[in-house]
């Protein structure tokens, strides 16, 4: 401060005074930090010191204030993608390797829920035992109504396709479940339902929904198994 602002400075300090309350008052008349109606030289002196920050401690400030954002977002995406990770389901049946891949792919009719059909009461369900085959329903009628696509075919342990019952095939889902033998007498039983990314908004609640639905549906196969359905 040269010598100009220093006298400047001591006839501001000259002209105000304090008062009991805790006012400051300038020629007479009450002023109150804030007010906004001093000259700034005389506002500067009624808010008092401020603290100091640092070069140094503005860039922690920003830095800390960059990765909160950058968590927030970091978090919101994982949200956002746990919502639409694959939907997995294991459990086990007492029933043969054999006996458990078989019940799934030739006997699906006598287990699935007739009103999680098409037809409501098909005659039966079909896997064609081939990559390309088609998994389908046909109704009474004799009517055939798909359910998707088989990608994979690897009989007792594997199977695999791509799935659009009720909907679009453009807005199909691949579910792949594979056998795993614990013992003569039970099988293990592993379900991943996945591809509800492609779906956008719609994947999130879609997902939700088929998760209940297969935790009825392993409960209805397990049944299935243990009540020996296919005749050697």
């Amino acid at each position: 401060m040269n010598k100009e602002q220093q006298a400047a400075a001591e006839r501001v300090r000259a002209e105000i005074t304090a008062v009991p309350d805790g006012e400051r008052k300038l020629k007479g008349t009450a002023v109150s930090p804030g007010d906004g109606s001093q000259p700034p030289m005389v506002q500067e002196f009624l808010r008092g010191p401020q603290p100091y920050e640092s070069s140094a401690q503005l860039t922690v400030r920003r830095r800390s204030a960059a990765t909160a954002e950058h968590e927030a977002k970091a978090f919101a995406a994982f949200r956002e993608a746990e919502l639409t990770y694959p939907l997995v389901i294991e459990f086990a049946v007492q029933a043969p390797l054999d006996h458990a891949f078989a019940v799934w792919t030739e006997r699906c009719a006598t287990w699935w829920p007739p009103d999680h059909t098409i037809s409501q009461g098909p005659a039966s369900v079909t896997f064609e035992p081939r990559v390309g085959g088609r998994v389908f329903e046909r109704g009474p009628d004799g009517a055939e109504h798909e359910w998707g696509q088989v990608v994979a075919w690897e009989p007792p342990t594997r199977v695999a396709y791509r799935w659009h019952l009720f909907l679009d095939p453009s807005e199909a889902t691949d579910i792949e479940v594979t056998f795993r033998s614990d013992g003569a007498t039970r099988t293990v039983v592993r379900l991943e339902h996945r591809g509800w990314e492609r779906l956008g908004d719609a994947g999130p609640p879609r997902r939700a929904k088929t998760g209940q639905v297969w935790g009825e549906l392993s409960a209805l196969f397990g049944a299935a198994c243990a009540a020996n359905v296919i005749v050697e």
